[in-house]
């Protein structure tokens, strides 16, 4: 037989009482309390958590199917998410391990930002293998995409608004040069295989595409180098940078050097 908890009765005096505080409603519904920091129940959780099981259809009382979390949920989980529901049940684990497969997610779709896919890149490049015919595919929306952090190139010059690669067999794929423009640059240094396709670069602070290193080899197709402050592509003496079906204007001091 469990015991009901009580709380102890206090007798105070009408002098110097204090009014009761009222919290407002909790918008998670009137039993939400925050994370728990009850150690029993955080262990049970730990113990337990392999046993944790995916929705069925024949014991679950909630009226849903298997195509509606396949079809109606998972597509619109970002990638964070998808990551997060990862450990509670194997068949989440198998929705990221499908994710993983693909080698594919999309601004903002799935990642908010530029600067964001580039900090999700570098961590997915630790735990899987890319190659350069299969490679890590970041597919940028129409629209306008802000890069907001910076890129450090060999001598120690911090440019500003440009994105830094932080891992090779990687691809910023937009849907055209007049449908995605990417404001800011892409700063390349000791990296392979990286590839920027059918968008639009202009850097407002420096330059659109910065390629310096001995191993670091960038091919482009279908860009467009736009009103950048200084050179729209600088490239190093040891670096490879291969162009297709490319256009430089307005750029203030080179269209390239």
């Amino acid at each position: 037989m469990s015991k009901k908890r009580t709380r102890p009765t206090t007798t105070t005096s009408s002098k110097g009482s204090k009014k009761p505080r009222i919290l407002p409603p909790s918008p998670h519904g009137p039993f939400w309390n925050g994370t728990t920091i009850d150690p029993e129940i955080i262990t049970v959780l730990v113990n337990n958590k392999d046993e944790a099981f995916h929705y069925d259809a024949e014991t679950s009382r909630l009226n849903l199917v298997q195509e509606v979390w396949e079809h109606e949920i998972i597509p619109f989980l970002n990638v964070k998410e998808l990551a997060l529901f990862r450990p509670t049940c194997k068949w989440c684990d198998k929705q990221w391990q499908e994710f993983l497969k693909r080698n594919t997610f999309c601004v903002p779709e799935q990642v908010p930002t530029i600067d964001e896919a580039m900090r999700i890149g570098f961590n997915l490049a630790k735990q899987k293998e890319y190659s350069k015919e299969k490679s890590l595919v970041v597919v940028l929306s129409e629209g306008e995409h802000v890069v907001e952090g910076s890129w450090t190139n060999a001598s120690g010059t911090v440019y500003e608004n440009t994105l830094d690669t932080t891992c090779s067999n990687i691809s910023f794929v937009g849907q055209s040069k007049d449908n995605t423009t990417v404001h800011g640059g892409i700063g390349v240094l000791n990296k392979k295989n990286v590839t920027v396709k059918s968008l639009t670069l202009t850097s407002a602070n420096g330059c659109g595409l910065h390629v310096e290193g001995v191993e670091a080899s960038v091919e482009m197709m279908g860009v467009s180098f736009k009103g950048c402050r200084n050179s729209g592509l600088v490239v190093g003496s040891d670096a490879s940078v291969k162009a297709a079906q490319c256009e430089f204007s307005e750029n203030r001091v080179f269209g390239s050097s």
